[in-house]
């Protein structure tokens, strides 16, 4: 795993647990008795959260887009090595240069 790919993959679980903890906050401060006050901090939690869950899409669009990246570089390196190291077949006739 290249070091682009694991920091991209880092930064995913950070946001996931930063998600996470949003949820876990928002989720005590509504079982708590304190109304007006209680009702502004869950408002202000969901609003970082959804600012978390965009910043975690980016990311994942981030990510996609360099696997396909290396994708496409790995097969294009491969079908080029293919092409440089191609073989005769074993049936072909090698005095004469003759595919059977």
């Amino acid at each position: 795993m290249t070091v682009n790919r694991k920091c991209t993959v880092f930064r995913q679980e950070a946001l996931l647990a930063a998600i996470s903890e949003k949820d876990a906050n928002i989720a005590l401060l509504e079982l708590s008795s304190s109304k007006k006050k209680t009702q502004e901090e869950v408002a202000a939690l969901k609003r970082e959260k959804d600012r978390l869950v965009q910043q975690l899409k980016q990311q994942t669009q981030n990510r996609m887009k360099l696997m396909a990246d290396n994708y496409e570089d790995d097969h294009f390196r491969s079908s080029r090595s293919n092409q440089t190291n191609h073989k005769p077949s074993p049936d072909q006739d090698e005095e004469e240069g003759i595919w059977a």
